[in-house]
């Protein structure tokens, strides 16, 4: 099953590329080596069981803004042009375990499909942004970080990324950080990343978790 032309088009929109169109079918890799082509399908998101039960649902207004794609250098990469469709999407999730009352933080997930041949220099072109672009914490200003290799796909990493914001009337400057993991499987891209809640961090745990999932759930509906 796959999105309708509706909810592909707002992700498209809200992830910067052009219009394209969803289509009702896709090309099903034959063997582990193959390529995915194609429009992205529903069935390769991650689910409620993976989310605590929470659904995900099309990206909001301006929420991940910076990360829908994260680009620390502020400028396009090369391989843009190759991005063939992409997705976002976000859902509340509340640890399964908390207490009673445990304030919900926001997963996103985001995957893009590249032109066959495509994605490791996609993949490749983010990393290096990453190591180039490190920016500062500031009020509207952020940081880039990478923590480290993360093992989920043919090569994934993660890194954190930091901002100074204010809450409601308070003047007070807090910094909220997110923890966020990219993964590339063959010429598709997933980014996992924990929003935290309103003015609070994500956990870097709950990332490095989805990343694994999401990469598995794409695998197996491509």
């Amino acid at each position: 099953m796959f999105l309708g032309t509706t909810l592909a088009l707002v992700s498209l929109t809200a992830c910067g590329e052009g219009a394209t169109s969803a289509s009702p079918t896709t090309t099903v890799t034959a063997s582990a080596s193959a390529r995915a082509t194609g429009p992205i399908p529903s069935a390769g998101l991650l689910r409620p069981s993976d989310l605590s039960g929470a659904a995900m649902a099309p990206v909001d207004g301006d929420v991940g803004r910076d990360l829908r794609p994260p680009r620390p250098c502020g400028d396009a990469h090369p391989s843009d042009p190759a991005r063939q469709a992409s997705i976002a999407m976000t859902a509340p999730m509340t640890p399964a375990n908390g207490p009673g009352g445990t304030v919900p933080s926001v997963i996103l997930e985001t995957i893009v499909r590249y032109s066959p041949g495509s994605g490791a220099q996609a993949f490749a072109e983010l990393r290096s942004a990453l190591q180039r672009c490190p920016g500062a914490i500031g009020q509207g200003r952020r940081n880039w970080e990478i923590v480290g290799d993360v093992d989920a796909g043919d090569e994934a990493l993660l890194f954190r990324t930091s901002v100074q914001t204010t809450y409601g009337d308070s003047p007070d400057l807090t910094i909220q950080t997110w923890p966020v993991a990219v993964a590339r499987t063959g010429d598709d891209l997933v980014l996992v990343g924990d929003l935290g809640w309103e003015n609070m961090s994500g956990e870097e745990p709950v990332v490095r978790t989805l990343i694994a999932t999401a990469v598995d759930r794409l695998r197996a509906a491509s």
